[in-house]
């Protein structure tokens, strides 16, 4: 069965690449996502918690090629697993399962035992169609000068897993490696992204997240 992922827009070109990037948008784009950026329309509070696929069910080479041409508008974007499309989980049931954690990480913190921290929410603006990000914050991390002032959790959208900090990053760098590789282009990641991605392969700390 092939393996196909899609393509999720973030980041839009100024008003000037708008009409490029409507261009290269192919038929697959979400309908309501082609509207609003026809339109010039911001979107509603529930529209930021849809994925944006610019592009869906594309192999690894397509999906990338299709980035490259979103990138050349100005807008920007990355490549998500198959299995991605359409979450399982609800925000709800995600949220409990942040809280839970949540209060497991707080009641093992030694200090943050004492601290005050508000109800958790759910922060749309750093999650994806692959995990949902809750975050509490703390007034009292503020005053002792924590950068962020607050403890989140990422819950996976299918099964409810927790991811590790630097998994997203790493994700996308293997993704648009394997991308270039299959449309016959160069790496061109950083020394340092290389590096960090290949000390991690090689500790077995990189999860292989199924398409």
């Amino acid at each position: 069965m092939l393996t196909v992922y899609h393509v999720q827009l973030e980041g839009f070109p100024d008003p000037a690449g708008m009409p490029r990037l409507l261009e290269v948008l192919p038929s697959t784009v979400e309908p309501w996502l082609r509207e609003r950026l026809e339109l010039g329309e911001s979107f509603s509070e529930e529209e930021r918690e849809r994925p944006r696929f610019a592009g869906v069910e594309l192999s690894i080479g397509e999906a990338y090629a299709l980035l490259e041409r979103l990138r050349h508008t100005g807008a920007n974007g990355y490549l998500v697993p198959g299995r991605y499309r359409t979450p399982r989980l609800s925000v709800e049931e995600s949220r409990r399962i942040a809280e839970q954690d949540l209060r497991e990480r707080i009641s093992r913190h030694r200090t943050f035992r004492s601290f005050r921290f508000e109800p958790v929410h759910h922060d749309v603006a750093w999650s994806t169609p692959m995990f949902r990000v809750f975050a509490a914050d703390s007034p009292d991390m503020d005053e002792h000068g924590y950068i962020p002032a607050r403890l989140s959790v990422s819950v996976d959208t299918q099964d409810g897993h927790l991811w590790e900090p630097e998994e997203f990053s790493l994700l996308r760098e293997r993704l648009e490696e394997e991308g270039r590789r299959a449309i016959g282009l160069p790496r061109t990641e950083s020394p340092e992204g290389s590096s960090r991605l290949e000390r991690r392969k090689r500790r077995g700390k990189l999860k292989r997240v199924k398409p």
